[in-house]
């Protein structure tokens, strides 16, 4: 069916975020689908059920098959138009995982990664070691001829010995300095023992506790010595003078990076590692004896260590080479590299070495060949560490320090080239082999095709003219290769081997874009490649970004920021120091040019980045309000976007929240009176924002007449929300008036000392137990009814409300309340003046009736009358903390506390509470103790002597899925220890917080849980939607099914209206009266209600109990309807009880599993009848609209996708409303019976007060049921006590039909497509009709085992599309009947599947 269209517009916006579209477009699959031959088969059966009552018109062909002037609904072939369908109570709000609450919860994401480095190092010092003795080979080195000779690029025999030293020192100082132009270098060319040793105490005591660079070049010297002594000369330059480690490391001492250039450097770092291991234990175990406050050093272990080759390795002396090969390898990599290239490829006969030091171009301008082959090996070797590395070693190596990171990066190519040369290159922390890793290919690829070019760029073209440089494809092709990565995606959660690249490519102009946009595609995977990307170093990036005038990268940076902060709000100071929150602020302003699509959507990020920015950071609070972020928000509380709206309002309260100043500036622009607008607002969670900004408004206010004026006019404005139909809303406003009740808890505890004071005075009792200031208040509250205190009275009934909500989170955060002021009414000086009242009400309870948390009081508090002789100032605390642990949540706080003045009620007494005298806000408490109320686990089970403290039932009850209805504390004083001056109990010492002395803390999770929208991928499609996925499966099987029963089913329903009703299909025993009964269209489910609050499922085609579990409404009361929705997809169970609330369950088929989707009250002024129908429901799916009625005056409205209350259309009846049918194709024009015998019509179409458009008063007695079909034609029928049943059409006065029972009629229902009724009456007669009157069969109900007895017909209803039907009984026996074609049709379609699966069969 598709949605009225008018309806359709207003609920876009909502329906776009709380409902799933499923079956677009599959008419086939629609419960009101009658193909295409409904109308030939109308006109076939036209004289056979003839419209009685109808005139018939002279021109048959302006005959139309459908009732009610349906046909329009209709297109020419007889079926209704394209059909869209929403499922509802699907939105993520609605996604339960605490089993019984429905409340919001908070995911488990994967926790932050600690990317940040605490202590960022910078490398200040660089000591230059260097041993050549040019000219004298070292004793123990035999050296070919030719031999590598180059140091530093520099041929040492060319110049005399000294002038070739000082140029060589002076080279390698020039080729540090490119990557630390700022370090202090000292160089010691071929030094002795002493210089040594001064050169590096002399750096330790400048750098402090920053790092020191120590190379040694021991080209010159003897190798290292097993030990690891390193060799230096004598001042005569006569011997080889050996230094010890020992002396090295207290030289240098920590932090420091050793580059150890010499054969069998790998002898100095194990050696090292020894020795420091060693010295940092003993520096452990001195740190014991250390005084106070004595800073230790750092330890050596964490020296960082580089050594050209392994132990027994000697360096290579290729003298097409350097001889210094590892530290040209550290360097000058990229001249290492393209030499080393040209060498292992001989075909490159263009190429020289010689021309490759001629390379054009600088190594810090990308755009030049020479830098473009440093960019390119920049991002190589930091994939290459990226996905080998582990992420700590990763983050110390390559990200804290920046001569740290580009040595190591140096060592991975050096890792390549000495391997080719026979040496293993060392490092400590030790690197796993990369000299194989498959980047090096892209590396070799890059310079192949650089060198390609080189001999046109050197010689030129003959006109004299340089060729231009075509840039690589290097990052072209990686960026493709990471789109393609995005495109399959990780399930392991792996990060991808490009990410590191991406990085690199943000650098670039050319590539920016393109790097944005697939890098914020891989943040949209969730917080798990968030963290991947802090990890490789994102965020100096994307903060350098922030200056970036560039227009089009506003909204990919704005995704990126939103993900980057919704998982880490660290980033609060970043932002303030360069002032990068001001972007955002610029892109939320209303006259911000924004040159792209989904504007408000990405005004909603920067509102969530500036909320996190301001949250909990006063300096960020600070700076925003100075850039008017509140005004801007104001402008955009009104957006057609809703998710815009929700960040706007939580912004302003993020920005406020416990900063007066900007609560001031919020004041003055009015953005209190703002917000109270947006509590209407048809989104859920806009409300829930507006709510929780508010919250924040009135807490931490100092308090002034002013002030409070203000406090009461917002609360007052806020409990417009007691109504709503969104359990997140309604916790929002307990915790709103929590600050309320806190500032001004005097006022409010004696507001509930007058309110209990009226209790007694409403109940008969004598004046003069009511003291005089009493009457005073009460007179000056009757004078001014919205004085500070008649609104605090209203407050304080409003909360008593909430504290037996209908949801579990609410009662909860509401009783808190409650309990803590009714312990400071019971601790204070006003108990005093209470206590006779209390004594005097707990007698006169004995005649009344008794409160319905009497039985269970009864069991769990003590039954003996406490001493009074105490009460001369105050309750005893022990006994005040007793009563307030156990007061019933009511307006009527003194007829609850009776139980406890030890005066039992009466056995006999009736279950029902008398209504209270809360008024507006509803009626008395929903809950009570038929609210499977617990207590202690010690007193369900028993005491330490294991006698039960509880009264229990002699028959097991039903499983609750609400668990605790209310907050009820009981607790037994030997458990806990009590404060001696206090009383107060304590768990180990420490005052319990959840007992009602304490200070409820109620802390809101509603922030985080919108935060969580950011954590959640946004650009991937939903996964019902992508073929292949299971959801989408499922889905596509579930439509299937369905077309299935619908084509086997509605070709047959001309032949059901004809035949007998007569089948026995399945016997089951309920074990308790079936006074509801609902099957599934599709799922062979049955769905039974007792008179009590117990629902049973079961499978009616194996007779099979599949579930059973409590609704948990209170006792005295019972459950009203019953009904499924969604039922084209996974279907829900909607159960309204007689107390006015309707409770939704998903999984209500599967034992222990069954959840409450949400639960709220959808009649609130229920009227007392001598016959009560409590509340009844009809669903409209194609609307999404609930439609409730009962003792009530007005039909209620509810919009599923909003939650909330549309219209309140008058019945203009005083009788109570017994049964609500609908139009379920338009959803216009519903139908309700009442127990006076009426029948009226309503047309949603018209203004409330005029929606009433036809009234039928020809039944005598109460309505039983009221059916319009949702198929067929659309027949109408209604059925009263009085044994009548009428078939209606909406535009006439009379009867179309008048059928007679001749028995009272107790049940009653119509086939949705088949023109078949049928009745149930007490007389155990079941009697099915057509809708022309003509009785189908008779059947007497029998039940037992053997059929011997005869029950009571109690409930009865149809398949909505099979031709069976459910009849339950008073004794709890539930039969499924059928007509007589039934058997026949399974047997056919059972021999069919048979000749099937033979064809199938191979032949021999």
């Amino acid at each position: 069916m598709r949605p009225n269209k008018k309806d359709n517009d207003n609920n876009e916006d909502a329906r776009s975020t709380n409902s799933t579209l499923v079956n677009a477009g599959m008419s086939s699959a629609n419960e009101q689908d009658d193909d295409a031959e409904a109308v030939q088969e109308a006109q076939e059966t036209r004289n056979g059920f003839r419209r009685q009552g109808q005139p018939m018109d002279q021109d048959e062909e302006e005959w139309h098959p459908y009732r009610h002037g349906f046909e329009e609904d209709f297109d020419e072939n007889g079926l209704p138009p394209e059909h869209v369908y929403y499922m509802f109570y699907t939105d993520k709000r609605h996604e339960v995982t605490t089993g019984h609450n429905a409340e919001i919860t908070l995911r488990e994401w994967e926790p932050l990664q600690d990317w940040r480095m605490r202590e960022k190092l910078k490398t200040i010092s660089v000591a230059l070691v260097l041993c050549l003795n040019i000219g004298i080979d070292p004793p123990d080195v035999v050296k070919t001829n030719p031999c590598a000779k180059l140091e530093a690029w520099i041929d040492p025999f060319v110049l005399p010995v000294p002038k070739s030293l000082e140029n060589i020192g002076k080279a390698l100082q020039a080729q540090y300095e490119v990557w630390q132009p700022r370090a202090r270098y000292k160089a010691a060319l071929d030094p002795s023992m002493e210089d040594t040793k001064k050169l590096c105490c002399v750096l330790r005591r400048n750098a402090k506790e920053e790092r020191i660079l120590f190379h040694y070049n021991g080209h010159g010297v003897p190798k290292p010595t097993s030990s690891g002594e390193i060799w230096v000369f004598n001042k005569n330059y006569t011997q080889y003078i050996p230094v010890s480690l020992l002396d090295l490391q207290s030289w240098l001492g920590s932090p420091c990076i050793y580059v150890y250039d010499c054969s069998a450097a790998g002898n100095i770092l194990l050696s090292f590692n020894r020795f420091a291991e060693k010295r940092d234990l003993d520096a452990a175990k001195q740190a014991g004896s250390q005084p106070p406050g004595t800073i230790p050093s750092p330890p050596l272990r964490d020296c960082i260590q580089l050594a050209a080759c392994g132990p027994d390795d000697t360096l290579p002396m290729n003298p097409d080479l350097p001889a210094d090969i590892f530290t040209a390898c550290l360097t000058t990599p990229i001249e290492i590299a393209l030499r080393w290239f040209v060498l292992q490829h001989p075909l490159l006969h263009n190429v020289t070495v010689e021309m490759v030091t001629r390379i054009p171009g600088k190594l810090n301008d990308r755009r030049t060949p020479l830098g473009e082959l440093n960019w390119i090996f920049t991002s190589i070797t930091d994939t290459i560490a990226w996905n080998v590395l582990s992420r700590d070693l990763f983050k110390t190596l390559f990200r804290q320090d920046l001569m740290v990171a580009a040595l190591f990066r140096n060592f991975l190519l050096a890792d390549r080239i000495m391997r080719s040369q026979k040496c293993t290159p060392m490092s400590s922390p030790a690197l796993p082999p990369t000299h194989q890793h498959p980047m090096w290919d892209s590396w070799d690829l890059a310079l192949d095709m650089c060198l390609a070019q080189l001999p046109g760029l050197l010689e030129g073209d003959p006109a004299g003219t340089h060729l231009s440089y075509q840039p690589s494809m290097f990052f072209t092709e990686q960026l493709m290769a990471f789109e393609v990565w995005l495109g399959h995606g990780s399930p392991s959660h792996e990060a991808p081997e490009q990410l590191a690249i991406v990085l690199q490519v943000l650098l670039s102009q050319v590539h920016r874009l393109r790097a944005l946009l697939l890098l914020s595609k891989f943040l949209d995977l969730g917080p798990w490649a968030v963290n991947h990307a802090l990890a490789v170093g994102i965020s100096p990036y994307v903060l350098k970004l922030l200056q970036s005038p560039a227009a089009d990268l506003k909204p990919v940076l704005v995704f990126i920021w939103a993900r980057l902060l919704a998982v880490d709000r660290s980033f609060q100071n970043d932002l303030l120091k360069d002032n990068g929150f001001v972007y955002f602020v610029g892109i939320l302003g209303v006259n911000a040019g924004m040159p792209f699509q989904n504007v408000s959507e990405h005004r909603a990020m920067c509102a969530f980045i500036l909320a996190t920015f301001c949250r909990d950071f006063p300096q960020g609070q600070q700076a925003c309000l100075k850039q008017q972020v509140i005004q801007y928000c104001l402008t955009h509380v009104a957006d057609n976007d809703h998710l815009l709206r929700q960040w706007a309002c939580l912004c302003i309260g993020q920005l406020w929240r416990n900063y007066n100043e900007a609560k001031s500036v919020g004041l003055q622009s009015g953005a209190h009176e703002r917000l109270t607008q947006i509590l209407s607002d048809p989104i859920p969670e806009v409300r829930a924002a507006a709510m929780w900004s508010l919250g924040t408004f009135i807490s931490n206010l100092d308090q002034n007449e002013q002030v409070i004026q203000l406090q009461n006019n917002l609360a007052m404005s806020a409990l417009v929300a007691t109504t709503d139909a969104s359990p997140i809303v309604r916790k929002e406003l307990v915790i709103f008036l929590s600050s309320l009740v806190f500032d001004h808890l005097d006022v409010f505890v004696t507001v509930a000392s007058e309110l209990l004071a009226s209790e007694q005075q409403l109940s008969g009792g004598k004046q003069d137990l009511k003291s005089k200031n009493w009457d005073e208040k009460e007179k000056m509250a009757q004078q001014d009814k919205m004085s500070p205190q008649a609104v605090y009275a209203v407050i304080w009934k409003a909360l008593l409300c909430l504290s037996v909500d209908s949801n579990n989170g609410v009662a909860t955060a509401a009783s808190k309340l409650v309990d803590y002021v009714n312990f400071q009414l019971l601790s204070g000086p006003v108990a005093q003046s209470l206590t006779p009242i209390l004594q005097q009400q707990a007698l006169r309870s004995q005649s009344m009736s008794s409160s319905s948390m009497g039985s269970l009081h009864q069991s769990t508090l003590p039954q003996a009358t406490p001493d009074r002789s105490n009460t001369s100032s105050t309750l005893g605390h022990r006994t005040a903390k007793q009563v307030a642990n156990t007061l019933k949540r009511s307006a009527s706080l003194a007829v609850t506390l009776k139980s406890y003045m030890g005066y039992p009620s009466q056995s006999n007494a009736s279950e029902s509470s008398r209504p209270s005298s809360i008024g507006a806000f509803g009626p008395k408490s929903a809950q009570d103790s038929g609210n499977t109320l617990t207590t202690d686990p010690r007193q369900q089970n028993g005491g330490s002597n294991g006698t039960s403290r509880t009264l229990r039932s002699t028959t097991p009850r039903p499983r609750s899925v609400h668990g605790d209805a209310g907050y009820v504390q009981a607790q037994a004083s030997a458990s806990y220890p009590i404060h001696a001056a206090t009383g107060a109990a304590a768990v180990n010492g420490t005052p319990d917080p959840n007992l009602p002395e304490a200070r409820p803390q109620l802390e809101s999770v509603f922030y985080d849980w919108c935060c969580e929208y950011f954590l959640e991928p946004q650009m991937k499609g939903v996964e019902g939607d992508e073929p292949g996925s299971v959801n989408y499966n499922e889905r596509l099987w579930r439509r299937v099914r369905n077309e299935k029963i619908i084509y086997e089913c509605h070709p047959l329903r001309e032949q059901a209206g004809s035949s007998k009703w007569d089948s026995n299909i399945q016997s089951m025993n309920n074990e308790s009266a079936a006074m509801h009964l609902v099957m599934h269209s599709y799922e062979p489910h049955m769905v039974i209600a007792d008179d009590k609050r117990n629902i049973s499922v079961w499978n009616w085609k194996e007779g099979q109990l599949l579930n059973r579990f409590s609704n948990s409404n209170p006792r005295g009361t019972s459950i009203t309807s019953v009904k499924y929705i969604n039922e084209d997809d996974v279907a829900m169970l909607l159960v309204a009880s007689g107390e006015g609330v309707v409770r939704l369950y998903r999984k209500y088929d599967e034992p222990n599993q069954t959840d409450i989707v949400t639960s709220w009250r959808v009649l609130t002024d229920m009227l007392p009848s001598s016959k009560s129908t409590g509340t009844i429901t009809d669903w409209q799916q194609g609307r999404g609209s609930l439609l409730v009625g009962g003792d009530a005056r007005v039909i209620r409205v509810w919009d599923a996708a909003r939650e909330l209350c549309i219209s309140d259309i008058p019945t203009r009846s005083g009788a109570p409303v017994t049964s609500i049918t609908s139009d379920q194709v338009s959803g216009s024009i519903f139908v309700v019976g009442f127990g006076d015998g009426a029948v009226r019509v309503y047309d949603r179409r018209k203004p409330q007060h005029d929606a009433m458009v036809m009234t039928w008063k020809k039944h005598k007695s109460w309505i039983q049921n009221v059916r319009m079909q949702r198929g067929g034609f659309r027949e109408l029928v209604s059925g009263s006590v009085d044994g009548t049943i009428k078939v209606w059409d909406v535009r006439y006065q009379e009867a179309l039909c008048t059928i007679v029972a001749r028995d009272p009629i107790s049940a009653l229902d119509l086939h949705h497509h088949a023109p078949v009724i049928a009745s149930g009456s007490p007389t155990q007669y079941i009697k099915v009709w057509n809708v022309n009157g003509e009785g189908l069969s008779t059947v007497r109900s029998y039940s037992g085992l053997f059929g011997q007895r005869q029950a009571k017909v109690t409930s009865l209803g149809f398949h909505p599309h099979e031709y069976v039907f459910g009849v339950g009984g008073d004794d709890g026996w539930v039969s499924i009947l059928g007509w007589s074609g039934v058997n026949a049709s399974s047997q056919q379609q059972q021999q069919q599947q048979q000749q099937q699966q033979l064809q199938q069969q191979p032949t021999l």
